[in-house]
């Protein structure tokens, strides 16, 4: 995946020391006046728990073997959540993507955010 240079990219298990096992990582935006003012939480799915109905808008995706659907952005209490479900063609590798912008500041991160979801691709470690 591609971000922008002034993104962190974090392990979950940095924040959450009880996991082991890699489950994802968060992108926030370092340069943002305020904390927490962007950030996109990155988790797999292998059990496919967090897909639902409300998926029905497809995501066009650079890589064309992954498949990919939005949720539209809805805002509550001054914070602006967009999801996305990412899964490849045979349907065994699945991500979850919740980005979360402060509500005055998603038009500015809106288009990043879908830059580095269509940037995303899909590889067992074994295939690195």
């Amino acid at each position: 995946m591609n971000y922008p240079k002034n993104w962190k990219i974090i392990d979950i298990r940095e924040i959450n020391k009880n996991d082991s096992a890699f489950s994802g990582v968060i992108l926030t935006d370092t340069t943002a006046e305020l904390p927490g003012t962007m950030n996109i939480f990155i988790s797999l799915d292998k059990e496919n728990k967090r897909f639902s109905e409300n998926f029905k808008t497809e995501f066009k995706m650079n890589d064309s073997n992954l498949r990919a659907y939005l949720i539209e952005p809805r805002t509550m209490a001054g914070s602006t959540k967009y999801q996305f479900y990412i899964f490849n063609n045979i349907g065994t590798e699945k991500l979850t993507i919740n980005a979360e912008v402060k509500q005055r500041f998603f038009d500015q991160y809106k288009n990043d955010v879908e830059a580095v979801v269509r940037s995303i691709r899909i590889r067992k470690k074994e295939d690195l």
